[in-house]
């Protein structure tokens, strides 16, 4: 499959763990158009089938996606699901010796023969209540959705695939912590879930729950080796944690399998200038933006790591790459203000600085940096009113009590201008959300 296709799969994957149904199909359907027997694409389609209640037509599609390449052990996992759905509960068990025969884990077909058990004892969903609950899920009427499952969930607890839709529907709805008991509820039904981990784990990430988004990351890597994302994702854990060494190990194992991963080259190159490897982490922004031309960050980070390196030029032209994809991108006006500032060119330097308060009115950094500058260039009741606007923005921003401290002394307050510097001294002296600092 050419590389194009390969990325229209890749897309539709990740529209799927999304929760854009819509967008996933359309792309499967692409793949499927131009390789018919497909095997990923067919069985993620015969996924959606089943998402929407068209177990019938998930049937075909798992089938085409078994024969196409028999050693996937998900096929066969997918294919007995849904034959169990589909009430085709004495066939299935063919299917199920057939499936020991090709390798399938047998404590994973051993859960399934519970479920024959189950759906024996207990019958089918009532169709309209499910069908109403994915057609509300489909649509994106989740509150809606939310209220269904819940009257589905009341008579069958144990249906794995709609506490996994549940989770989304929490999710979407703000209701996120019930959204990671419904998804922890959808893994205890059927552990070699890898997405359901997956948006677990993204949705713990997201309420700082560091460590169990690493452990659930981890689990898809587990079942699905090759799962980039999961990859990447991990690399973004880890570098929230602070461990950066193991964060570039993710990245870089998300490239292999991903070799036109943008963000994993922008992210792995923000890792190692952290780790102060700044020739490999050029390379890398150099590789983000020839995968995306218009990457305003990687522009502007290539400029910082040009600084950094105590380049007299080059830096330049990454700058102002930066700020003509995005003119009111304060941060790259700010930091080249501070590339001017660096070599000497004050003038350019208040310029930029200046471009850099116009975008970004609250931009702590910028005024700090404008107050440098224009005590350098003899302006001190003008240096004092920027350092005075920085501090009142944060005051914590220690560059700007030192510019203080400075521009009173210069102005013979001495008392007042020595507590400034006194206050500076302890203070932070880098804002990273503020950008780089005139020093």
């Amino acid at each position: 499959m050419d590389i194009k296709l390969q990325q229209v799969l890749e897309q539709g994957v990740a529209a799927h763990r999304a929760g854009n149904l819509q967008d996933a199909q359309r792309c499967y359907t692409v793949v499927i158009k131009a390789y018919p027997k497909h095997p990923d694409a067919n069985h993620n389609l015969g996924v959606l089938a089943v998402g929407i209640g068209k177990v019938e037509e998930a049937l075909t599609f798992f089938r085409t996606a078994l024969e196409s390449n028999p050693k996937i052990e998900q096929f066969w996992l997918s294919y007995i699901d849904a034959l169990i759905r589909d009430n085709q509960l004495e066939y299935v068990r063919e299917i199920i010796l057939n499936a020991k025969i090709n390798g399938v884990c047998k404590l994973k077909l051993h859960r399934l023969e519970n479920q024959i058990i189950l759906a024996q004892r207990e019958g089918t969903l009532p169709s309209v209540e499910l069908q109403k609950f994915f057609n509300d899920y489909k649509s994106a009427r989740y509150m809606e959705a939310a209220k269904s499952a819940k009257i589905i969930m009341q008579k069958f607890p144990d249906n794995q695939v709609i506490w996994g839709l549940l989770g989304t529907v929490f999710k979407q709805t703000g209701q996120v912590l019930s959204s990671v008991l419904a998804y922890r509820k959808s893994i205890v039904l059927k552990p070699e879930d890898a997405d359901i981990y997956f948006n677990l784990g993204n949705t713990l990430r997201g309420l700082g729950r560091l460590k169990e988004a690493e452990k659930s990351y981890k689990n898809v890597i587990v079942l699905k080796v090759n799962d980039a994302e999961a990859h990447y994702n991990l690399g973004n854990v880890f570098k929230k944690l602070g461990h950066l060494s193991l964060s570039e190990i993710s990245y870089k194992k998300a490239l292999v399998l991903k070799s036109e991963y943008t963000e994993a080259y922008y992210n792995l190159g923000n890792t190692l200038r952290e780790l102060g490897h700044l020739h490999e982490a050029e390379a890398n922004y150099i590789k983000a933006i020839i995968f995306k031309h218009d990457y305003t960050e990687a522009y502007n980070n290539l400029g910082y790591i040009l600084t950094a390196r105590g380049e007299q030029r080059g830096w330049e032209e990454h700058y102002k790459k930066a700020i003509i994809l995005k003119p009111d991108n304060g941060e790259g006006h700010n930091n080249l203000g501070n590339a001017w500032y660096e070599i000497g060119q004050l003038e350019d330097a208040e310029i930029s600085c200046r471009r850099a308060i116009a975008s970004k009115r609250d931009f702590t950094g910028a005024y700090s940096n404008l107050g440098n500058i224009l005590k350098e260039r003899g302006n001190l009741e003008e240096a004092l009113s920027n350092y005075q606007q920085a501090n009142k923005l944060n005051n914590q921003y220690g560059q700007a009590i030192v510019g203080l401290g400075n521009v009173l002394m210069k102005k013979g307050k001495h008392k007042e201008g020595l507590g400034h510097l006194r206050v500076g001294e302890g203070s932070i002296l880098f804002d990273i959300d503020n950008g780089p600092i005139i020093k």
